[in-house]
């Protein structure tokens, strides 16, 4: 018998997905930007003090899209703020603010965004991905990280669609040997 296994992209693999779904989600794997809203990272904790900007008692857990969202408001909150202290806000300058460091993670938000690494020659901010596989159980979604995954950067894979089709159908290769059946 062969073993059978779903695998999406990162817009198919959140919580919520699983609720709709229901019973019957057995080892679906998936890749993911950022940890999850329940997990025990050091950066969470700033995610969750933002959360509270809309949900004043703090009790709404957030899918990792709205987590992703914190990370690329931050990366651009910090490029502005570098090309503020070397000549002036302006696009040019953001720009060369992406370029300046390397393996950046926003300050505070370190275990939640991954490294950023932008350069004159590759937009691409990382090349890491997380693999999740998750389960729906009688009413509980259980998610657990399987691994760090890091993509090798190859130059046929620049540009948005062809990066995304190809970086998926890659990584793909890491996940068989990190499930359990």
């Amino acid at each position: 018998m062969v073993p059978i296994f779903s695998l999406c992209r990162i817009y198919g693999g959140d919580k919520k997905i699983f609720q709709a779904a229901g019973e019957g989600i057995k080892d679906y794997v998936f890749p993911a930007m950022t940890p999850f809203w329940t997990d025990q990272v050091p950066g969470m904790k700033l995610v969750r003090e933002i959360s509270k900007q809309s949900d004043l008692p703090g009790q709404e857990e957030r899918v990792h899209h709205y987590i992703r969202g914190v990370c690329s408001t931050f990366f651009m909150k910090e490029a502005m703020e570098w090309a503020k202290d070397n000549g002036g806000i302006t696009g040019e300058n953001i720009k060369k603010a992406m370029y300046a460091r390397k393996d950046w993670a926003p300050a505070g938000l370190e275990g939640v965004c991954l490294a950023g690494n932008w350069s004159e020659q590759d937009h691409r901010g990382t090349n890491q991905v997380y693999i999740y596989k998750g389960n729906y159980n009688e009413g509980n979604v259980v998610v657990e990280e399987l691994s760090l995954v890091t993509i090798e950067r190859r130059d046929a894979w620049l540009g948005f669609n062809s990066s995304l089709n190809i970086a998926a159908d890659e990584a793909s290769r890491y996940f068989h040997p990190l499930i359990n059946y």
